[in-house]
This record gives structure tokens, sequence and C-alpha cells, in this order.
């Protein structure tokens, strides 16, 4: 892989030691960043596909029309709350146009836990290792407060998913069964 990094304190790629990185260049023609409050609507973008990709995979997945406007508002705010929460973390992977085709979203929690609460990359730019590098650069970012885990959660429909966590390390603890009310 090919990465440099702008305005940070430390580098050490064999190991993959990047603290205190702002940006990560990626052989990929993208940057992986922090995400910006202006884009707030790209996320939104982003995060609609990913709910619209879990209803493809199980067409049981609550499937919520684009069009609501208590969905759009609702992820709307959950983006601003991303973005304002210092325990927070939002990466976005953008492209040489500057177009946003990925993000992942996490947190450190109460402890010392910390979740992935979502990854999403765009189709035509799945299978790329654009999804391993914005993992790796969440859980670099997230290791400044010493997390004794980063947990995940998968839609169970989604085998490649699965695959993807297991190839990075990550197992299975729990089975997560809901009612649809």
């Amino acid at each position: 892989m090919l990465a440099f990094l702008s305005r940070g304190s430390s580098v050490t790629l064999g190991s993959r030691r990047i603290r205190h990185a702002y940006t990560l260049f990626v052989a990929l023609n993208c940057k992986i960043r922090r995400a910006r409050p202006a884009e707030r609507r790209s996320l939104l973008q982003l995060w609609l596909a990913l709910i619209d990709h879990h209803h493809e995979l199980d067409p049981g997945y609550p499937h919520l029309a684009r069009s609501q406007g208590d969905l759009r508002e609702g992820l709307l705010a959950e983006v601003d709350r991303a973005l304002a929460n210092p325990r927070g973390l939002v990466l976005v992977a953008e492209d040489e146009s500057g177009a946003l085709v990925g993000f992942a979203l996490s947190e450190h929690e109460s402890g010392r836990g910390a979740s992935i609460h979502e990854l999403f990359v765009r189709g035509d730019r799945r299978r790329s290792g654009l999804g391993r590098e914005l993992v790796e650069f969440t859980l670099e970012q997230l290791a400044e407060r010493r997390p004794t885990q980063v947990s995940v959660r998968i839609e169970a429909a989604n085998s490649d998913a699965q695959k993807f966590w297991s190839a990075l390390n990550f197992r299975q603890t729990a089975h997560l069964y809901t009612l649809q009310t």
C-alpha cells in the first residue's frame, strides 16, 4: 500500500503506527480523513445508500422511503451528533474528484469499550481495500484512548460483511434477535 500523511506527528507503515494523523492518503485514489460538518448532506446520502444496501440483502430489513422527512431529519441529527461528539469519530473516504465514496462512524463508549457503528463503501468502490483502510484508520484513531475492545454489529443477511470483519480478526461474540413491531 502506498500511503502518506498530512499534518501527522508520526508514521510507521510497517506496523501501521499512524498517530495523530488528520488525513491518510491511500493508493486507491482516495484519501481518508475526518468528516467536516459541511459534509453532513453527503454523509446522509451515503447512509441512505447503506440502508438501501441492507434492504437489498434482506427484504425484511426495515425499508424506509428516501423521501420520508422523519428518516432524513433523524439521520441528519445522528450525523450532527456524531460530528459534535468528543468521543465520536466520523471518517470519510474522498475520491480524486472530491466526492465522498465511503464513511465510518465510531465512538468510545463508557468504560474501556468502543464501537464502530457504521461502515459503508459505495458499491463501485467495494473490494478495493477501501473498507479495510477505513477500518484500520478508525482503529488507529480509537487506539489513542486505549479501548480494551472494539465492537461492530453486522446484519445477519450480510454474509460479505461477516467475512470482511472476520478477515480483520473480529470474532462473533453474540446473536441479536429483533422483533419488528
